[in-house]
């Protein structure tokens, strides 16, 4: 059974790294609708006083939730087998791993164009942490992604 959409209103863009070239990371950009995405702000104490951080975990249902390009729709695989794949066959999946960067929003077509390095600068963006596969009797029921955003001063 899958999580019923009215628990999954919100969308996020995934930037899974790649590789680089000539010292520049590469990215593949998954925009997914119809995802839960709780986030929350901890606080840290220690010997020096309080840190803030911005926490995040988002529910993908794999049923439920629209992962797309842009234009087409996209299937979920696992991060090794996503590496395997030429970048034509990459097109037609996602997939995210530890370290990925997720947006809490679908980035507009100008915004998706800029570096990563840029948009981490202007907009909230969360570095993932975790991510958990989780099984029911009939395979994969929906992945669990969670990390953290910038440590706010």
């Amino acid at each position: 059974m899958s999580i019923t959409k009215n628990c999954l209103p919100r969308e996020m863009t995934i930037f899974h790294k790649i590789g680089e070239t000539d010292g520049v990371a590469t990215y593949h950009k998954t925009y997914i609708k119809n995802v839960r995405l709780d986030e929350r702000l901890a606080v840290n104490q220690n010997n020096t006083g309080e840190k803030t951080l911005e926490t995040f975990r988002a529910f993908i249902d794999l049923k439920s939730s629209i992962a797309t390009d842009g234009q087409n729709r996209q299937t979920y695989i696992s991060s090794e087998i996503f590496q395997t794949l030429s970048s034509s066959e990459r097109e037609e999946y996602w997939t995210v791993c530890e370290g990925d960067y997720v947006f809490p929003l679908i980035l507009s077509a100008e915004d998706a164009a800029k570096s990563v390095t840029i948009l981490k600068n202007k907009m909230r963006v969360f570095t993932v942490n975790s991510f958990s596969v989780q099984y029911d009797s009939h395979g994969i029921h929906h992945l669990e992604v969670s990390g953290r955003g910038k440590l706010l001063e």
